[in-house]
C-alpha cells in the first residue's frame, strides 16, 4: 500500500486494478483526509450486509 497521494485505475474487464502512487506522503503535509467519490450510484450489496454474508459463509471469519 502506498501513502500520499495515489491514483488507482481498472485494468481490465476481469476487475484487475493497478495503484500509482503519484505523491509521497510528505509532499503535502498539512492534508490529514481526502475523500473522492468514484461513483455517485448504489451498491449493490451494503457494506454491513456484505461484512454479515462474509460473517456467515467465509471459513476465514470462523471461530476456532
Amino acid at each position: 500500500m502506498f501513502g500520499g497521494i495515489v491514483e488507482w485505475e481498472k485494468q481490465n474487464k476481469e476487475n484487475n486494478s493497478v495503484a500509482t502512487q503519484l505523491f509521497d506522503e510528505t509532499f503535502f503535509s498539512e492534508l490529514k483526509l481526502l475523500l473522492i467519490i468514484v461513483s455517485d450510484k448504489r451498491k449493490d450489496t451494503s457494506s454491513t450486509d456484505g461484512m454479515k454474508l462474509s460473517k456467515e459463509t467465509s471459513q476465514l471469519f470462523k471461530v476456532l
